[in-house]
């Protein structure tokens, strides 16, 4: 079973709100970091979704 939890960290970047924003929260940006191909709807109530393998994750 599993348990809500939270970890908090703060860091130091050498770039600018808009690259990371535009790491963390498009398709591009996330393909950069994770393995698969990932779509981001840039709106608000959009829907995410990944591809790994043959298997697709789609999250509102």
């Amino acid at each position: 079973m599993t348990h809500p939890f939270e970890i908090e960290q703060e860091l130091t970047l050498s770039a600018s709100l808009e690259q990371v924003w535009e790491t963390i929260a498009t398709g591009p940006g996330i393909d950069s970091r994770l393995m698969g191909r990932n779509v981001v709807e840039p709106r608000e109530g959009s829907v995410a979704a990944m591809d790994i393998g043959g298997h697709r994750a789609r999250r509102r």
